[in-house]
């Protein structure tokens, strides 16, 4: 016996179209939701990068004194 003849005596279930139409789409519902979370959280990262750069750029510059958060840190 060939792996031919091998692979054709298998049987595969698959389920009804309808059945497999419905899983498709709760499949592009879920990766849809998946991706928009991860849009919003790559938003966030990249304010977060703007507001660090801002913020450092205030304190090297003097805009911002944390002489006394670095006391209350110590």
């Amino acid at each position: 016996m060939n792996t031919q003849e091998t692979f054709e005596e298998f049987s595969f279930p698959l389920p009804a179209k309808s059945e497999q139409l419905q899983i498709a789409q709760y499949l592009d519902k879920a990766t849809s939701k998946i991706d928009r979370t991860i849009q919003k959280i790559e938003k966030k990262i990249e304010l977060l990068e703007e507001f660090k750069k801002s913020l450092i750029h205030h304190v090297v510059t003097g805009k911002v004194d944390v002489r006394k958060s670095a006391e209350f840190i110590s």
